[in-house]
């Protein structure tokens, strides 16, 4: 089973929270019931972590970030801290993305073809969780409905489009 971790759902204060629970610096501990909360996702089994995942996906991620992802606790302390992280987009995705809304950049995969179609009707919640699988490809498609961002991922493209 897959672990469900999506930093953006992770809010300083149940970075704080799960960083206490892993006796980590930065953390805070929050009151019993969410001390009690934390303690359990984090002794649950993967299917009891995917349906605490439908109601706290910010504690679950921010759990499965602490234990299964090498640096996950840097990563925690920064977001307690109130860091965010920038999303890399490959010059595929940004290519990709350019040609699907305007003609430019480079013709995708029939998958990646059928991807930014569903993207074209789907609402900002499906789009985040298709971000949890292509991250620099949403991001870019994103980007593409601006001005600034059109001119960013032509540069990400350059040359080669």
């Amino acid at each position: 089973m897959t672990r469900f971790i999506d930093e953006s759902k992770i809010t300083a204060e149940q970075a704080r929270h799960v960083l206490f629970h892993f006796r980590s610096p930065g953390g805070f501990q929050g009151g019993d019931y969410t001390t009690d909360l934390v303690n359990l996702i984090a002794r649950s089994s993967p299917t009891n972590r995917a349906r605490f995942a439908e109601g706290f996906a910010g504690y679950v991620s921010a759990v499965n970030l602490a234990q299964h992802v090498e640096g996950g606790t840097a990563k925690l302390q920064a977001i307690a801290a109130g860091k965010t992280f920038a999303v890399e987009i490959s010059e595929e995705d940004a290519a990709h993305v350019l040609f699907h809304a305007r003609g430019e950049g480079w013709t995708p995969s029939t998958f990646r073809k059928m991807l930014l179609a569903a993207m074209d009707t789907g609402d900002a919640h499906n789009l985040d969780k298709l971000a949890a699988g292509f991250p620099g490809l949403v991001t870019a498609y994103r980007m593409v409905r601006t001005l600034e961002g059109l001119d960013k991922l032509r540069a990400i493209v350059g040359e080669n489009a």
